[in-house]
């Protein structure tokens, strides 16, 4: 999503920062830093050799930040652990594996989709 939101309070367009002119706690920051590694050791290589992080690695850097709130959210509903298998074991598919890669950061497919 990009571009100006409404402003339910004022009625008028908000505009939605962009990565770099929005700060980060220092959690999100280690979450980003766990999210390319990930795609560094999980990741498909783009057409210069580099990993694109994409949202499957956002998802396991964020559960594996255990004080986060949607750790603490997630924790008593779900298996965490059997999710975070079932997200490794879909980019281990060879749907995963196939999808295009002719759009930088282009979410992969889902397995069975």
């Amino acid at each position: 999503m990009s571009g100006p939101r409404p402003d339910p309070d004022r009625g008028g367009p908000v505009p939605v920062p962009r990565p770099p002119d929005a700060p980060l706690t220092p959690r999100a920051a280690k979450v980003l830093h766990e999210a390319a590694r990930l795609a560094g050791l999980h990741g498909i290589p783009e057409r210069d050799g580099r990993p694109v992080v994409g949202v499957e690695h956002l998802f396991l850097a964020i559960l594996a930040e255990e004080d986060g709130v949607p750790v603490q959210v997630l924790r008593d509903e779900i298996d965490l652990h059997r999710a975070i298998d079932l997200v490794l074991q879909a980019m281990t598919s060879e749907q995963y594996l196939r999808a295009p890669r002719s759009q930088p950061g282009a979410d992969r497919p889902a397995p069975g989709s």
